[in-house]
């Protein structure tokens, strides 16, 4: 149990070393301390001695009672962790009406080479770079039969370096189709030209949770009467999630809850922990 350094001391308090003490403290390295903001984990705050509870709810409430007129934003707090997780993404839309016909499949292709190299100009003062295989693109046509408005968009292949004329085509016929129930022998023009370039982002190496061997049934906290609506009121367990690990299984009606999140799992449905800590839910499974 950490020292109180509330309780009353017999020798007296050594004057102020600054008139900023938090701008100072804040300054040096420390814990949730960044440019704009100090975060304190709710759950760290909750599991201080009571002692210090008690002062740190005084000196929020007299701030808050001194600053109540101010406009409080809803603030949030992000994952500390910099990595991108996902794949970067970047679209180039051209709109260029064209005929779309035998003779015009390479001027197709020399469009979309012309905004290849646009993108990898752009991706590589970002640092990607096309040709160590970090960056790859993608072709749609935004194209109508002449004289509409509307627009199907269509995937491109440029497989070799020359489209397949006959494969867009047929493929735009379908997709027409399929969406509008009919399909015209007009020719077709093409509208948008749509490119997508992605630069493929090394994932970072997340760490799996911790496995102690502890039961489902060691993390059960109680129960309580939940109004589950069309299911009626019924009695939930509740579970520590917390205290849940990887493997474990449970069955609705059930509340799981943690310092900072409730999930509630209506009856019939299943709920596992996954290598991560993740919870997964099974919608509509009955047995």
């Amino acid at each position: 149990m950490p020292s109180d350094p509330f309780a009353p001391s017999s020798s007296p308090a050594p004057p102020p070393a600054t008139s900023t003490p938090v701008r100072d403290y804040a300054d040096r390295p420390c814990p949730g301390a960044s440019t704009d903001y100090l975060v304190v984990p709710r759950s760290l705050a909750q599991s201080m001695p009571l002692r210090w509870q008690q002062v740190f709810v005084a000196l929020l409430a007299d701030l808050h009672d001194a600053y109540r007129q101010l406009d409080w934003p809803t603030y949030q707090v992000v994952a500390s962790r910099r990595e991108l997780l996902t794949d970067l993404r970047r679209d180039y839309v051209n709109t260029f009406l064209m005929a779309l016909n035998a003779a015009t499949a390479d001027a197709v292709t020399a469009q979309f080479r012309v905004m290849e190299a646009e993108a990898a100009a752009n991706m590589e003062r970002d640092g990607f770079r096309a040709g160590g295989g970090s960056l790859g693109f993608e072709y749609l046509l935004d194209m109508r039969y002449q004289g509409q408005e509307h627009t199907v968009k269509i995937p491109v292949s440029l497989t070799g370096g020359s489209l397949d004329f006959e494969a867009v085509v047929n493929l735009f016929h379908t997709t027409h189709e399929k969406r509008y129930t009919y399909r015209l022998p007009n020719p077709l023009q093409i509208v948008n030209f749509h490119l997508v370039a992605r630069a493929l982002v090394p994932k970072p190496s997340l760490p799996k949770a911790a496995v102690t061997g502890r039961r489902v049934e060691d993390t059960v906290i109680g129960s309580r009467r939940v109004d589950f609506d069309t299911e009626g009121t019924l009695e939930a367990v509740t579970y520590n999630g917390s205290l849940m690990e990887p493997g474990m299984k449970l069955r609705g009606p059930a509340v799981i809850q943690e310092p900072a999140v409730t999930l509630v799992v209506p009856p019939g449905e299943h709920v596992s922990v996954d290598d991560y800590g993740n919870y997964h839910v099974e919608l509509g499974r009955l047995a």
